[in-house]
């Protein structure tokens, strides 16, 4: 019984004078409580993690070029899914050789209190001269079921100043209706 009781103190103790409880100094924090959360939610909280979501119906066949481009010597950390009706392939390539960017789309901090602004270009449908280093391909849907996903929980790390392509291509004999998301934070400090 008093092992239980000291040792209880002794982790009360350790909480308390290593710094890992939130002191009620800090407005967000008010109730002293634990605060455990991974790395990429910690960046959200700091301003440094970004998203880009969107659909797009895919005829028949039909090919949907998605071109990131990291344009600074920070390391980014990338993570992505891809949903679909009928069935997908989806091809990642690194070094993509490409004669026009596309269409550059929109990106969002998921901290809304933050500015906008990191080292990564999305593109949609660029001209592309050589598709680059192969660096993997997934299919998505068993075309005898409606609706299916894959979701890269396991983050990449993409080189600075390099191009990759990710190609999305309809497996369906029907217009497919094509999900996708890019997750990813900067790792500056």
């Amino acid at each position: 019984m008093f092992k239980k009781i000291f040792l209880m103190l002794g982790v009360l103790c350790l909480l308390l004078f290593s710094g890992c409880v939130a002191s009620s100094s800090n407005p967000t924090y008010e109730d002293e409580a634990i605060i455990g959360i991974d790395f990429p939610h910690f960046k959200t909280h700091t301003g440094d993690h970004f998203y880009k979501k969107d659909y797009i119906a895919l005829s028949n066949g039909a090919t949907l070029d998605i071109l990131l481009i990291t344009t600074d010597n920070a390391p980014h950390f990338l993570s992505f899914f891809v949903g679909n009706d009928a069935g997908i392939n989806v091809t990642l390539y690194q070094s993509t050789t490409i004669s026009n960017n596309g269409t550059e789309l929109l990106y969002f901090n998921s901290n809304f209190n933050y500015n906008d602004t990191n080292g990564i270009k999305i593109y949609r449908d660029p001209t592309i001269t050589n598709l680059g280093t192969f660096k993997g391909k997934n299919y998505v849907g068993s075309g005898r079921k409606l609706g299916d996903e894959i979701r890269a929980d396991d983050e990449i790390i993409l080189k600075p100043n390099t191009t990759y392509l990710y190609r999305i291509t309809n497996q369906g004999v029907i217009s497919n209706n094509v999900d996708y998301g890019f997750y990813w934070y900067d790792d500056i400090e």
